[in-house]
């Protein structure tokens, strides 16, 4: 039997995961949902990115107006700009 410590170090100096394609067992989940479900969730997925935007910005800008936190995290996005 292996020593752990030979496991563990293997996992630690593996590369990490990319970001090239999906698991497949992801890409499966996703096909079973449906568009409307993916939809759904990528609607989900876009306001809880503009609420953290939202927070951040005010957090680094508390001076800011409610309105020029919105139109500062619509910039953002809109120009992909940070």
């Amino acid at each position: 039997m292996p020593d752990s410590r030979v496991i563990l170090t293997t996992v630690l100096m593996s590369s990490p995961p990319t970001l090239d394609a999906p698991d497949p067992i992801q890409l499966e989940c996703w096909r079973k949902m449906g568009a409307t479900a993916r939809s759904a969730l990528g609607l989900q997925l876009r306001q809880q990115v503009m609420s953290a935007k939202r927070a951040s910005l005010q957090k680094q800008y508390p001076e800011w107006s409610v309105n020029e936190v919105q139109q500062a995290a619509a910039r953002y996005f809109l120009h992909g700009q940070s």
